[in-house]
């Protein structure tokens, strides 16, 4: 039986291996990190790596896991994450129990076949979501898939590049009627997205911006352009142009036109 595995794509970070290490045990024997051909050498002490042949962009890098990954069930976990849970109401660290836990919830959403996509909430914004788990709407940072369903309904994660990707992927199976479930008593946050390495080397406010104006024109009715100001300076920059995204109504649109 396919068991759930854990892959984190990462670059230039062989020393902070940041989500890796929260990892339980039991966890990281079923974890691959997933480098670049030229760094192989720099994480030697890891014993399961996935060599990605590619160049540069997490969305081309996402697609070859997608289709490469060595099981049915795949999780893809950002490098640079920290994970909280829920314990009386609240978001607290999470303990290695609350990340195993987490993701053998995701797994069995995977397994009853509802779902082809799962993933877990983002820390910031949690609150707003009192139930447990939500349907139809954004994942990010932290998702897993039935892999050999997700390729067969064509969706990609590299028709963008640079950024937004995973939006992308999110809307195209949403549309083509499958919903997801993402789990809102474990979150995951960043501990420093401005940290040398990942996409870093490469998000620009050009490319964000590109991304941006791109999702809109593929996904039209359902993403809206926003400028936006930060005071954290995400990726090296205050100013930049972002999109709000009409996640429920993606999915419902789809059974609307069917009902034509």
């Amino acid at each position: 039986m396919d068991q759930l595995v854990i892959c984190i794509p990462t670059r230039g970070r062989s020393d902070a291996q940041v989500t890796w290490a929260q990892l339980p045990w039991e966890v990281k024997a079923r974890t691959w990190l997933v480098v670049d051909a030229d760094q192989t050498i720099r994480h030697h002490r890891f014993e399961h790596l996935l060599v990605y042949p590619g160049g540069a962009g997490i969305g081309a890098k996402r697609q070859w896991v997608l289709e490469h990954a060595p099981s049915r069930y795949v999780a893809l976990l950002d490098d640079d994450l920290h994970f909280t849970a829920r314990h009386d109401g609240k978001l607290r660290k999470a303990t290695g129990e609350d990340i195993a836990a987490g993701l053998a919830r995701l797994e069995s959403w995977l397994r009853d076949e509802a779902f082809l996509h799962v993933g877990f909430s983002q820390q910031a914004g949690n609150n707003q979501v009192p139930e447990p788990y939500a349907e139809c709407t954004r994942m990010m940072n932290a998702y897993a898939f039935d892999r050999e369903r997700a390729l067969a309904t064509g969706a990609r994660f590299d028709r963008l590049w640079g950024s937004m990707e995973d939006f992308d992927f999110t809307l195209q199976l949403l549309e083509a009627g499958y919903p997801n479930r993402v789990d809102y008593t474990l979150a995951v946050g960043q501990d420093d997205p401005n940290a040398e390495g990942g996409c870093t080397e490469y998000l620009t406010p050009d490319v964000q911006r590109e991304a941006a104006l791109k999702l809109a024109e593929l996904h039209p009715g359902s993403v809206t352009v926003r400028a936006k100001t930060t005071k954290g300076g995400w990726h090296g920059f205050t100013e930049r142009t972002d999109v709000e995204i009409a996640w429920k109504k993606a999915f419902r649109h789809r059974h609307q036109t069917l009902l034509l």
